[in-house]
């Protein structure tokens, strides 16, 4: 039963990464052989997508945890930890 899970898993990344880095927009895949050029597009898709990706969302997850909930920090060259406030989900400055 894994290693159906695995191939569905790897099927699917393959058709994203094609769909991401079609051979014919990237010269340097033009050459390369169908399995050559999965494996690369496949590695490509992880290292300029999904592992940023997974970055973003761990940051999340850990703003989400209290004592943080409620809270967020600002993304600015003067990061700020902001508190939303209300129903309608303004944000004012939070100070100790």
């Amino acid at each position: 039963m894994a290693s159906f899970r695995f191939d569905k898993s790897t099927l699917l990344c393959e058709g994203v990464a094609k769909k991401m880095f079609p051979r014919e927009n990237y010269p340097e895949y033009e050459a390369m052989e169908e399995a050559h050029y999965v494996y690369r597009v496949r590695d490509r898709l992880r290292k300029e997508v999904l592992v940023p990706l997974h970055k973003v969302l761990e940051l999340v997850s850990e703003l989400s945890e209290k004592p943080w909930k409620g809270k967020l920090i600002t993304f600015s060259a003067n990061p700020q930890l902001q508190m939303v406030q209300g129903k309608n989900k303004l944000i004012g400055t939070y100070e100790h």
